[in-house]
């Protein structure tokens, strides 16, 4: 086995594992804040503002780290979120202690995001690096389909929702245990930028900061819709979890390769064209006259909404197109993720009283103009970009 190669696998076993703590959390946690503390929509919304508080200061808790290399910095962000998420769901009914923990498991997520993504890229080479970012995406979504399965099991035999988060946070303490065997000398370890704020990557700040607000929608309130207007509970949800990233599987590897066919323009403008009707669909479906097709239509949106958050690969490729320098790819990285959650903060905050002051209906309406602005902010990717390194 070669270097690069075992590189390679490690990261992407590492990846899958993480996937797999990942479908049993997303499976399980909009039930959970459900059943456990009877959230409404306001609340809901609110609730948003710490869990994505630590994604906002990626940057400098990142910065905090700046002495370790990316394959260290991994392993410190999924042990992080492991312990945050056993904890959080330790607690009982206790609502300060859920924000607490919850916060410590997003403190890991967000720290792991930029890491992994860097992890990657050092896998790759200029020409193939959509197909490489496809293929490990696609192990991911493997793992995620895992724990989707792993949910539905647990759902009809464990009582309450320990279980669950306990075989996700096992998952994540996993995935770090793989990257020990990932020799250091193989990594990328530059010391990592605390801001990296430049003209030439204002668009890609952009597109972070729309995606963030596209994301909140789907995280929070795509899900919101399926609990509160159609009742579906966790069993719903893992299904859903399953058939979606069965779908992305095929679609992850396609969209890297139309990356390097197309380039990332033509992909981000497609995926931002589709998020428009999906927006629609969230908003109407419940008010399509033959009532029997009402819940399918708005599970239809779910998966469709749920494949085209895999889109990002575009934005990574993009960034790796036109960073200066190599020593500018994990503080941009890093920056990127503290930029979308500035609208991941607030975005819920809004959307969540909007709700309820006037439905949900005119909560999508608003996300699906949201979705034409990203149209238009996409058409500005150039078609060609001219390396700088």
């Amino acid at each position: 086995m070669t270097p690069s190669f075992k590189r390679l696998a490690l990261t992407t076993l590492s990846i899958l594992l993480y996937g797999v703590a990942s479908g049993v959390a997303m499976s399980a946690f909009n039930n959970f804040l459900n059943d456990s503390y009877r959230l409404n929509p306001d609340t809901r919304g609110w609730l948003e503002l710490p869990r994505e508080f630590p994604g906002f200061m990626t940057s400098v808790t990142a910065s905090l780290f700046f002495f370790l290399s990316d394959r260290r910095m991994a392993i410190l962000a999924l042990s992080i979120a492991a312990f945050g998420q056993l904890m959080m769901v330790s607690v009982g009914s206790v609502f300060s202690f859920l924000i607490l923990f919850m916060m410590i498991w997003s403190v890991g997520d967000h720290l792991y995001f930029p890491a992994k993504s860097a992890l990657i890229l050092v896998c790759s080479r200029e020409e193939n690096r959509g197909r490489v970012l496809g293929m490990t995406g696609s192990f991911e979504v493997a793992g995620i389909i895992l724990g989707g399965v792993t949910t539905r099991f647990l759902a009809t035999r464990a009582d309450g929702y320990f279980m669950m988060f306990a075989v996700a946070s096992t998952a994540n303490l996993l995935a770090a245990l793989v990257l020990l065997f990932l020799s250091e000398e193989t990594q990328f370890a530059a010391r990592r930028s605390r801001i990296v704020f430049r003209r030439q990557y204002g668009l890609y700040y952009v597109l972070e900061f729309l995606f963030g607000a596209r994301k909140q929608i789907f995280l929070t309130f795509g899900p919101w819709v399926l609990i509160q207007v159609y009742g579906r509970g966790v069993e719903t949800f893992a299904i859903l979890t399953i058939v979606g990233h069965i779908l992305a599987l095929a679609a992850r590897p396609l969209v890297g390769w139309a990356i390097d066919r197309f380039g990332e323009r033509l992909v981000l403008m497609v995926d931002s064209m589709l998020l428009i009707f999906v927006c629609l669909g969230y908003a109407f479906a419940d008010h399509i006259p033959i009532v029997a097709w009402c819940l399918p239509v708005s599970l239809a949106c779910f998966l469709l909404d749920q494949l085209l958050f895999y889109v990002d690969v575009a934005r990574t490729t993009y960034l790796a197109r036109i960073v200066r320098d190599r020593s500018d790819l994990s503080g941009c990285l890093s920056t990127a993720v503290s930029v979308n959650h500035i609208a991941s903060m607030t975005i819920p905050i809004f959307a969540g009283s909007l709700w309820t002051a006037a439905g949900h209906e005119t909560l999508f309406v608003g996300a699906a103009v949201l979705a034409l602005s990203m149209v238009f902010a996409a058409s500005r990717v150039p078609a060609h970009v001219s390396l700088s390194r």
